[in-house]
């Protein structure tokens, strides 16, 4: 059964804030061989999940796994997205979607980012 993965971003009219999506989905991409990764944006920026999801069904998807970057289960993750979600289920019956827990909601992120934090700090109070 074909899977698509989609990582989801929040989505930005500057073209620069994508770029470090579009690398992230590029290694995944690399990283994952045969498995389809796709970049999605929840607004301001083209693709959007609808898009994503459309293509998808037309490449003969039958599994869309969700995985939205987002820090924390907030309205857009709890809200937006699973509205979002539910209507791509109900319009592609054929299709299995999975939404993931938003990214932040993994301890390892925010133990990475504790770090960064402190190590930022300190260099700068040792100047």
């Amino acid at each position: 059964m074909k899977r698509w993965h989609v990582l989801l971003a929040h989505g930005s009219r500057d073209e620069e804030w994508r770029l470090p999506f579009e690398q992230l989905t590029s290694y995944t991409q690399g990283q994952l061989g045969s498995a389809v990764v796709r970049l999605a944006f929840l607004q301001l920026a083209e693709p959007t999940l609808e898009r994503v999801a459309e293509a998808a069904v037309r490449e003969g998807a039958r599994q869309i796994t969700v995985l939205p970057l987002f820090m924390a289960q907030g309205r857009h993750v709890t809200v937006d997205i699973e509205t979002l979600v539910d209507e791509l289920a109900s319009r592609y019956l054929d299709v299995e979607f999975e939404l993931r827990a938003p990214i932040g909601s993994d301890s390892r992120l925010w133990a990475l980012l504790r770090d960064l934090v402190i190590e930022n700090i300190s260099h700068e109070a040792s100047r």
